[in-house]
């Protein structure tokens, strides 16, 4: 039998610069936000803070070593502080390796100016909706405002995806949402992310496994039915990801080892569901810790252990 020593040496969360071996970079620009989401991990409104230039700039300092990055612009809202996304796009401009950059927003707050920047730079768009408009408005907020978001983004020619927290108060309508924007050229895509029971998420519940399955197989079969009436065809990322990968592969970047999220204060977490929860806390940008083996554990989850049954 192996020693426990010879099976660390094997993990990907063996100990090395936390920075070093970061693919997908989640920084959260601001803590602030404008609506108060129901399933809010971060219990985000309208008090907060802002993340410091200096400390945006070392951050990126830290990571730019010319390896393939993914960084993630996120908050709280992080419309609310558009400087701070061109800033970071301007930096990043001057990479040895130019990175992959995203942007996660609740789309109420796009600008003209920001929306030429996200054109300029290449920033992917993700958007955030929990179902239709209805729904939308009673777990989110501001839901006129997002649709105007959505369609500012269709008339300017620029690609979005959809990120839905996934919840009991929507696993029924997940399938009319995706009918919601059947009619968005631009939709990219539906992503889903089961609902985090901490900050404002622990007044929803969770969908029970029988009413997940059936949800996202109506859902599923929706999208199939749609994608037969369109040019581009919207994807589903769980199937995408599930087809994609191989047996060898992990789920995410957070379960390979490879993910890190960084709080406006500097904090450290290993990826976007574990923000600000003292079990999975990382140190911060002055003092990282050097493994989040005690954090995470061994990846538990393979792409092809989850199986794709009738999707």
């Amino acid at each position: 039998m192996r020693s426990s020593a010879a099976i660390a040496d094997r993990s990907p969360f063996v100990q090395e610069d936390i920075f070093a071996r970061t693919a997908y970079l989640i920084v959260v620009l601001t803590s602030r936000c404008n609506l108060r989401c129901r399933g809010c991990l971060q219990q985000a409104d309208s008090f907060g803070i802002d993340m410091d230039d200096l400390l945006l700039e070392k951050v990126l300092q830290r990571v730019d070593d010319g390896r393939t990055l993914h960084i993630q612009i996120t908050g709280g809202e992080p419309t609310l502080v558009p400087e701070k996304i061109k800033r970071l796009a301007s930096v990043t401009r001057d990479f040895r390796v130019r990175p992959r950059l995203s942007l996660q927003t609740n789309g109420t707050l796009l600008s003209s100016e920001l929306l030429a920047s996200i054109i300029d730079n290449q920033i992917e768009v993700g958007l955030s909706l929990d179902g239709p408009p209805s729904l939308q408005q009673s777990l989110r907020g501001g839901c006129d405002a997002t649709l105007r978001g959505m369609q500012w983004l269709e008339q300017e020619n620029i690609p979005f995806r959809i990120t839905t927290v996934v919840s009991a108060a929507n696993i029924e309508q997940l399938h009319r949402m995706a009918l919601l924007v059947a009619g968005f050229a631009c939709c990219q895509g539906i992503g889903l992310d089961l609902l985090v029971q901490r900050g404002r998420g622990t007044g929803l519940k969770l969908p029970t496994a029988k009413a997940l399955e059936a949800g996202v197989e109506k859902l599923a079969a929706t999208i199939r039915l749609i994608n037969r009436k369109r040019q581009q065809p919207i994807h589903l990322r769980e199937y995408d990801l599930l087809t994609r990968k191989t047996i060898s592969t992990a789920f995410c970047y957070g379960a390979s080892g490879k993910s890190l999220a960084i709080t406006p204060e500097g904090k450290l977490y290993p990826c976007g569901q574990t923000l600000n929860d003292p079990r999975f806390a990382c140190g911060t940008v002055e003092n990282p810790a050097q493994s989040i083996a005690d954090k995470l554990g061994r990846p538990r989850g393979m792409a092809r252990d989850a199986g794709l049954r009738n999707l």
